[in-house]
């Protein structure tokens, strides 16, 4: 079993499909089993976003991948605790926040929405919870601000297949940002 956590917008849905089609795997995606099983608390207008109910996600999933004795892609950027669940590797895609205001963009992300995601990306808000939930070791950050699925889904699979784990490398956008000259640019976006 292996998850794959992330801001949204950074691939992660798709490379979990193509994971879970090569291996075979089962892909389970959190956010789809709480909204279509009915695991939201309440529904935030202003920010536009579902309040899960982390107990009842968490016996679900748990129940899911019980029941399916197999490679599990399990897939979401808000992953919750599942008890006696410990997946071999958790992979945190990452993007640069320039291209995750486009690709937001295109999937027409409110302003407001682009720039609470890119907020995440640039402060790591997956990767620490991904680190609090599973520890330091399992983490393994993929950039994949080049948007090819199909290569990135082949380097994990490689990673998975030779049982050689690499070492943790962090992608500090902060520091990338400041080197390129567009840390202000990016505050400026998140500000307005």
């Amino acid at each position: 079993s292996i998850v794959i956590t992330g801001t949204p917008g950074v691939g992660k849905s798709t490379i979990s499909k193509i994971i879970a089609k090569r291996l075979p795997g089962i892909h389970i995606d959190c956010g789809r089993v709480a909204l279509n099983g009915g695991m939201t608390i309440e529904y935030d207008e202003k920010n536009k976003t579902h309040t899960i109910d982390e107990t009842r996600l968490s016996r679900k999933l748990k129940e899911i991948i019980t029941k399916y004795n197999s490679h599990i892609i399990l897939e979401g950027h808000f992953i919750p605790k599942i008890s006696k669940f410990s997946p071999e590797l958790v992979f945190v895609l990452r993007c640069h926040p320039r291209k995750l205001i486009n690709r937001l963009e295109k999937k027409k992300y409110s302003k407001r929405k682009i720039a609470e995601n890119v907020s995440s990306e640039l402060l790591d808000f997956c990767l620490k919870d991904a680190v609090l939930l599973f520890g330091k070791n399992k983490i393994f950050e993929v950039d994949n601000s080049m948007n090819q699925p199909n290569k990135t889904a082949s380097m994990i699979l490689r990673i998975l297949e030779s049982n050689v784990f690499p070492k943790f490398i962090h992608v500090d956008w902060i520091s990338k940002l400041e080197k390129e000259d567009g840390l202000k640019e990016i505050l400026k976006y998140i500000e307005d």
